[in-house]
């Protein structure tokens, strides 16, 4: 298995991979803004050659930052920890692809900033995909009953919940690349991802094929939202006003255009 990498990275934005002290944040801060986010969701966000962090919710970051006029810092964490680093005032948002989902809207406001309904996944195979699968079920009827997911997504939750059932084992992992590794090198029969993200894996990994499954109502999701503290009242407002205003002006689709063909949600 591999080793997860635990981090907390504090830097600048706008590209710069200057190292910053980590520092709580406080709502009533009125001059920095803080985002906390999980470097290894392109295009949402990745680690370009040079350390510095990209990606389409990095320039959304940089726009709300300007518009607010406060001085933007980027928090890189496990993807597993932003809520918690949200609740403990490590940050004043999380921007990381995060899918809104019931549960997470009762930890934290979330506002809907892109993305559409979803209702289906993909499990995505090293190789041609197996004659024997037509739904995620049957892979417990496989010698190799492992599919390897994302930590903390919502995505292990909703395996979590048919595992034992189907007779399924669960390998949750750090980041696309590692959960791309596992099933190249067999440790894994497949891989559990967002539908629409897979062409832009498929650009990088043409070895790979994938099918497509629907999720059940319950498990729809409503597009990704920007996580907020729920005590963060001005903040929340802030935020909804400054999101429609990037809406209406063109930016956020400019901005999809940018980065994604199609946009994935975790």
């Amino acid at each position: 298995m591999f080793k997860t990498i635990k981090y907390t990275i504090c830097l600048i934005a706008l590209g710069a991979s200057i190292f910053q002290g980590c520092k709580n944040v406080s709502e009533n801060n009125t001059d920095t803004l803080t985002v906390c986010t999980n470097a290894t969701y392109p295009p949402y966000e990745a680690v370009n050659k040079d350390g510095s962090l990209i990606g389409f919710d990095i320039d959304l970051a940089n726009e709300l930052s300007k518009k607010l006029n406060k001085k933007l810092f980027l928090r890189n964490m496990d993807f597993d920890s932003l809520i918690l680093g949200l609740n403990q005032n490590k940050c004043d948002l999380i921007m990381a692809g995060l899918s809104i989902t019931s549960k997470r809207e009762r930890e934290i406001e979330m506002v809907q900033y892109q993305g559409d309904l979803v209702k289906t996944y993909a499990l995505l195979f090293w190789g041609n995909t197996p004659n024997n699968i037509k739904k995620i079920e049957d892979i417990g009827n496989l010698e190799n009953k492992t599919i390897v997911v994302q930590v903390g997504t919502w995505m292990e939750e909703y395996l979590n919940t048919i595992s034992t059932p189907f007779n399924i084992t669960v390998k949750p992992l750090e980041s696309i690349s590692e959960l791309l590794l596992d099933i190249k090198h067999g440790k894994s029969i497949a891989a559990f991802v967002e539908t629409n993200v897979v062409a832009n894996i498929l650009k990088k990994e043409q070895a790979l094929s994938y099918i497509e499954f629907p999720l059940p109502i319950e498990s729809w999701n409503r597009g990704s939202g920007i996580g907020i503290k729920k005590s963060n009242r001005v903040l929340l407002k802030q935020i909804y006003d400054t999101i429609r205003d990037l809406n209406q002006s063109g930016v956020i689709k400019r901005l999809e255009k940018k980065w994604m063909e199609n946009i994935g949600k975790r």
